[in-house]
């Protein structure tokens, strides 16, 4: 379908409104509403791309240069929440995408009151204003250590063109960004943890042998900084803070029928993050002692002390393994049998 210019018999005139708004024959054109639908919610353009996209609808598609909507059969201004619910761009980020377009001269927003802001797209676009154009900011800077520079870009940490550091500054970003990403794993980890779980009560309730979980192994450190989580979508990404890092990890480690979480959850938030992690490394190697081995293999942990109670006690050694009846009985029976053995070997050796 080729092209046409002018109204809908072809003719070329250019639309009274247009004229008035300084457009001449061969200015303007006809487009297809649904190939501006598509385009509006496409990853592949930039969100200030998307924005002028559906401004182009909102207003040339009204022939009007003001947003407009239909509601309830009547023409209203649309609303920077209808550009983003047509563009799927979260709400926060519209003034900053919106104010691109405006520093090029292709839109405009009047008004700050809610409820009554009006949005413009300029059928022939105003003069660039070069006051309200932000500069670009960059990830990797002059002397960016590799391994970094792929943390800074998931985490959207950005710096100004130009920028340049020293060592002692990019050693600590690197410690920092090494920081983060262990507290992400951290929080991921008890997510995963909190789903295994539900998975295990819903296999109780239906009557179920659930499997015996005491919690599930520490979370890896990478080996190198540049190792990157998941990759989250620029628009769409959301950060849910279940609890503090250490504190998910310990109660994830920790037998969790001897996890008494109201006495020992105000203990280990009132400690520093030093402390919490000398805490983490105590526990682990408690985990792989014999008796809380034994514990929780023969009796459900039953002999594993609570962790509030635990926590003051952390740093004693680790207790041997707990000696039942028993285990007594059986050692002195083991005694006796080789007694009467030895009895009856030296017997043996002193007849004729």
């Amino acid at each position: 379908m080729g092209q046409t210019t002018g109204g809908s018999t072809g003719s070329g005139r250019v639309p009274e409104w247009m004229a008035a708004a300084g457009l001449k024959e061969g200015e303007w054109y006809i487009d297809s509403k649904l190939r501006a639908r598509r385009a509006m919610t496409s990853k592949c353009f930039s969100p200030a791309a998307r924005l002028h996209i559906w401004l182009g609808l909102a207003t040339m598609g009204f022939q009007t240069e003001l947003a407009t909507k239909m509601e309830a059969g009547k023409r209203v201004p649309a609303s920077p929440t209808d550009a983003c619910a047509a563009t799927r761009i979260r709400r926060e980020h519209f003034r900053k995408h919106f104010q691109e377009l405006a520093a090029m001269g292709l839109a405009e927003c009047r008004g700050s009151t809610k409820g009554r802001v009006e949005l413009y797209g300029w059928a022939v676009p105003h003069p660039v204003n070069v006051k309200k154009i932000v500069p670009e900011t960059v990830t990797i800077f002059d002397g960016c250590p590799p391994d970094l520079a792929p943390l800074l870009k998931h985490y959207r940490i950005n710096f100004p063109p130009g920028f340049v550091t020293d060592s002692a500054t990019i050693s600590e970003l690197q410690h920092l960004a090494q920081v983060t990403y262990e507290a992400e794993l951290s929080l991921r980890n008890y997510a995963d943890c909190l789903r295994g779980r539900a998975s295990l009560n819903k296999e109780e309730s239906n009557g179920k042998e659930p499997l015996k979980v005491t919690g599930p192994p520490p979370p890896s450190c990478p080996d190198a900084v540049g190792a990157r989580p998941a990759k989250a979508d620029e628009e769409d990404s959301a950060v849910l803070v279940v609890e503090t890092p250490q504190y998910a990890t310990l109660k994830a480690l920790y037998p969790r029928q001897r996890f008494d979480e109201p006495t020992v959850k105000p203990l280990i938030e009132s400690m520093g993050v030093a402390q919490q992690a000398h805490v983490i490394q105590r526990l682990k190697i408690y985990l792989n002692c014999e008796r809380w081995q034994a514990s929780l293999k023969e009796d459900e942990g039953q002999y594993i002390p609570f962790a509030s109670n635990w926590l003051p006690k952390c740093d004693a050694d680790p207790p041997p393994r707990l000696r039942k009846r028993a285990d007594v009985q059986q050692d002195d029976d083991a005694a006796k049998i080789q007694r009467q053995a030895e009895m009856l070997l030296g017997f043996r050796r002193g007849l004729p």
